[in-house]
């Protein structure tokens, strides 16, 4: 029984000392390794959390501005119709204006031709008049130094008419 007292012995040492042994090992690594480690861990858990929160705050950013933007684009393109319907209705007044001033130079050009037409009217009867009170006092002329029957009468003034 010695023998197995000695064993036992040395079975409760040794056990004691691997007791021992595992908690010193557990300690060495709880301090040299597994604190850095989660230390490490903890550290690149936050940094991935903080670039999620940068990326969704980028995120933000630009969809901001891209809302920003639109309502520029759409306030310029309001400002350019605006600007287009003024300049249009700028355009039909003028073409308002000039049309009216058209219309009066065109009827003022038509009365002038018309008294140009009448004063030429009247100078061509003046002359008409003129010409024909000339054949006809020639044709009287003829006629009274002539004096002979009708039909040579009437051949002498057909031939001042032609």
């Amino acid at each position: 029984m010695k023998n197995m007292l000695e064993i036992n012995d040395v079975f409760w040492s040794n056990f004691a000392m691997s007791i021992v042994n595992l908690l010193l090992l557990y300690f060495i690594l709880k301090k040299l390794l597994f604190k850095p480690m989660t230390a490490h861990m903890e550290k690149r858990a936050q940094g991935i959390q903080d670039a999620i929160n940068s990326a969704e705050e980028a995120k933000q950013a630009v969809e901001d501005l891209k809302k920003e933007y639109d309502d520029k684009i759409k306030a310029a393109g309001d400002e350019a119709r605006a600007i287009i319907n003024k300049s249009k209705d700028m355009a039909n007044k003028e073409y308002e204006g000039v049309l009216a001033e058209a219309k009066k130079d065109a009827a003022k050009i038509v009365e002038q031709a018309k008294e140009e037409i009448n004063n030429e009217k009247r100078r061509a009867m003046e002359e008409l008049k003129g010409e024909v009170k000339g054949m006809v006092f020639s044709a009287a002329t003829k006629v009274m130094q002539q004096n002979i029957n009708e039909e040579t009468n009437s051949r002498i003034i057909e031939e001042m008419f032609n």
